[in-house]
């Protein structure tokens, strides 16, 4: 997917909202894409962990589509047929609409062609002026650049995500500080820590502390320490993701 230029001056609640369909399999497909994220330090909107109780779902998840910048469609067979995945796509087309370099529209093809997006049949005959709109907007998202799994990944699920994944690290990570990769003196650092000199070496219980800003990169330092090879320019990257949202 080429890359789209946005104004990085905005602020953020989170980096991605995902709009999909509610049936098993792109559930699992979207609980792996979650976890790459995660694993990746990309804060993704997700329902069970930040929607508040006492508060209607949908006023929630419409101010938390205005308040991230990726706005993720993942079409599949039960997307068009589900009138609150439908609604969620107006409401992202409205705020691309009314801050066009503010958010970049991601759709995704899953298991189905851009020119087979329509609206579901249960929906066709219902006789009421969102339908028209539904059909329009569908129309227009599937005309947008985006993934597709058979075209680009061959059917494969992992290596489709992390495709995705990247693209949306990267474009978070424009204007980073780039440390290169063999930074001098990382490793010495991590050999010094040694806390591996802990892990069975008695039935006694250790407690490490590692301090920091608010971010993952803490998570990322304990897995080099656990596999020093690893490449550090994730790290790097991660570290500065979560210093730029602290200074947002």
């Amino acid at each position: 997917m080429a890359t789209s230029s946005i104004n990085t001056n905005h602020s953020w609640s989170y980096d991605v909202f995902m709009s999909f369909g509610r049936d098993n399999i792109i559930k699992r497909f979207v609980d792996h894409l979650f976890s790459d994220f995660k694993r990746k330090g990309i804060l993704a909107f997700k329902e069970d962990e930040h929607l508040q109780r006492g508060e209607e779902r949908s006023q929630q998840v419409y101010r938390a589509i205005e308040q991230s910048r990726f706005l993720v469609v993942i079409f599949s067979e039960s997307f068009a047929s589900s009138p609150s995945c439908l609604r969620e796509l107006l409401k992202i087309l409205e705020c691309k609409e009314k801050e066009q370099d503010k958010y970049q529209i991601c759709p995704i093809f899953y298991n189905v062609k851009p020119e087979k997006v329509h609206i579901g049949s249960k929906l066709e005959i219902l006789e009421n002026t969102d339908v028209a709109q539904w059909k329009e907007a569908l129309t227009r998202t599937a005309n947008l650049p985006g993934w597709d799994l058979e075209d680009l990944a061959n059917g494969y699920e992992s290596k489709f995500i992390d495709m995705i994944s990247k693209h949306i690290f990267n474009e978070l990570n424009v204007g980073c500080l780039h440390m290169g990769e063999k930074l001098v003196g990382i490793h010495s650092r991590i050999e010094q820590m040694n806390l591996l000199q802990y892990a069975g070496s008695s039935t006694e219980v250790h407690m490490i502390g590692i301090c920091g800003v608010q971010g993952e990169w803490k998570s990322e330092l304990k897995r080099l320490e656990r596999n020093p090879t690893d490449d550090i320019q994730v790290l790097i990257s991660r570290f500065s993701l979560s210093m730029k949202r602290r200074l947002a």
